[in-house]
């Protein structure tokens, strides 16, 4: 005989054990018939059975989404009918799972086991931060399961310290750096900081290179208006040649007698040469006009000026290499000598250039060198000596050139060392383990065995 079936669930659990026949007694689970009276005490136990489990929901659902009808499970002896469940909801599943647990431990079992087996839902999303929707199942932001961890990050409180290596399986992210990676780290360590009297001292060496070629284009003008004669000429070219040899002998030890004749002798054959050539030099350009003239030599002086080896002018290198400006200032100084009137202007302009480009840095790498193992003032005297002649002599030409050229001095000399001072103080350079490594081949080598090649 089939069980009645209840339409609506009592409010209470207890009613609805008691409409579904439920024998409560020892919680043992088995049933017993509807008119069978075997609660003894069954409805307070319930209250506080469910109260304590919080599974009040789990046994009486709302009615408003359908009721379930719960029976235990048939005891021996008991009707078929007993194992029937009356239910208004679709899914039988659910009565038949609440009803094995409540035949294997009571109603306490039921409660803590659902608290148990189901996982605690996260309200906010553990890798980004984003609060979660009742609804949803992943984070919309990141797209992680909800109810999912974040793993933590390897500090350096574990057991395993964290090392700087790729070779070994380390417990820590790919991407994890521990407190002592930037001990190694160095700020302006190769830096070098400057004074404003050294770098002063060293822009000197431009200063000297923009006067010598001020005062030969000067000599140039000068000789081509005809305010300097022929003689007066060729003796500042007499003049040059003795002063530059008698500078080398007093302050090189090095330049002895066998030096000094075989680079006379070469001067000799290099002045004869332009001596011989004057006349084709006099006539090369007579088929341009003096404005390209003039255009040609400023460009040819720029690229001397800016093509001059000024590590040797300083003392830095033993050797100079500046063919590009050394060639340059020739061609320059070859196009101002064939707009002179005679071969001998000719000879005489181009011989001091020779002079002047070719032989004075030498002389004034060797007064540098001197003046910075002597700790003397020679090289300070010649460049204001250089600058100084060259400022009157622009005087009588244009005023205007005359100020130009001194405010390129004073800024040569003066503005760009203090410039340069003043914005050290914003450097910063940072170098560490982490830069490319750079070779050495004194170390690399010196200790490698030596081996045959066959």
């Amino acid at each position: 005989m089939a069980m009645p079936s209840a339409s609506r669930t009592s409010s209470t659990p207890a009613a609805a054990a008691s409409s579904a026949g439920v024998s409560v007694s020892g919680w043992s689970g088995h049933a017993s018939s509807p008119s069978s009276s075997s609660y003894s005490g069954g409805s307070s136990i319930l209250h506080q059975r469910a109260a304590v489990a919080g599974s009040a929901s789990a046994i009486a659902k709302p009615a408003a989404a359908g009721a379930l009808l719960l029976v235990p499970s048939r005891p021996p002896g008991a009707p078929s009918h007993h194992r029937r469940v009356q239910s208004e909801l679709p899914g039988v599943a659910s009565s038949l799972l609440l009803h094995e647990r409540l035949a294997s431990g009571g109603l306490g079992t039921v409660g803590s086991s659902a608290a148990a087996a189901e996982p605690v839902a996260h309200r906010f999303c553990p890798w980004c931060g984003c609060e979660f929707r009742t609804v949803d199942a992943a984070c919309s932001a990141c797209s992680h399961r909800r109810g999912s961890s974040k793993p933590e990050k390897a500090t350096g409180s574990s057991k395993q310290r964290w090392r700087k290596i790729l070779w070994e399986k380390q417990p820590f992210d790919d991407n994890y750096v521990d407190d002592s990676f930037l001990n190694a780290l160095i700020q302006n360590g190769s830096f070098v900081y400057y004074k404003f009297t050294e770098v002063s001292r060293g822009s000197t060496v431009v200063t000297q290179q923009l006067s010598c070629v001020c005062l030969f284009v000067l000599l140039f003008l000068y000789t081509w208006h005809g305010s300097l004669s022929l003689p007066l000429l060729l003796f500042i070219q007499a003049a040059l040649i003795i002063a530059g040899y008698a500078i080398r002998i007093s302050i090189d030890k090095q330049f002895n007698a066998k030096g000094f004749f075989g680079s006379f002798r070469t001067i000799v054959l290099l002045f004869g040469l332009v001596f011989t050539l004057s006349p084709v030099l006099r006539t090369l350009t007579n088929a341009f006009s003096t404005d390209t003239i003039t255009a040609c030599t400023a460009w040819l002086l720029v690229t001397h000026l800016a093509g001059q080896d000024y590590d040797y002018l300083a003392g830095a290198a033993n050797h100079m290499h500046a063919p590009v400006a050394l060639n340059a200032a020739m061609f320059a100084s070859v196009l101002l000598a064939s707009r002179l009137p005679s071969n001998a202007h000719v000879f005489a302009l181009v011989s001091i250039a020779i002079e002047v480009f070719a032989l004075g840095p030498i002389v004034r790498h060797h007064v540098r060198r001197h003046s910075e193992r002597h700790q003397t003032r020679h090289d300070a005297l010649l460049t204001w000596s250089l600058t100084g002649a060259a400022a009157a002599l622009l005087v009588p030409i244009s005023i205007t050139l005359a100020v130009l050229y001194t405010a390129a001095v004073v800024l040569i000399t003066v503005g760009c060392p203090a410039l340069l001072v003043f914005i050290q103080r914003y450097k910063l350079e940072i170098t560490g383990p982490w830069d490319e490594a750079v070779p050495m081949p004194s170390l690399a080598f010196s200790h490698q065995p030596q081996h045959r090649l066959n």
